[in-house]
């Protein structure tokens, strides 16, 4: 829970402004991490998933 800011800033429509803009900036880096990580994951994801088709498209011959 964030605290309640100084009745002055709440007036002050630049000091509001700031802050919504802080927020938002704050927002987009959070997003933007989650998304970088969500792409790493995918990248992940889908080269353990070509290895596994390659694997079946040409298994590893047995040995006698």
């Amino acid at each position: 829970m964030t605290a309640n800011p100084p009745a002055t800033l709440v007036s002050d429509p630049s000091a509001r402004a700031a802050r919504h803009l802080a927020e938002l900036d704050a927002q987009y880096d959070a997003h933007l991490a989650a998304l970088r990580e969500h792409a790493v994951l995918a990248q992940a994801a889908l080269g353990n998933d070509a290895d596994e088709l390659a694997e079946r498209a040409e298994p590893e011959p047995s040995r006698p």
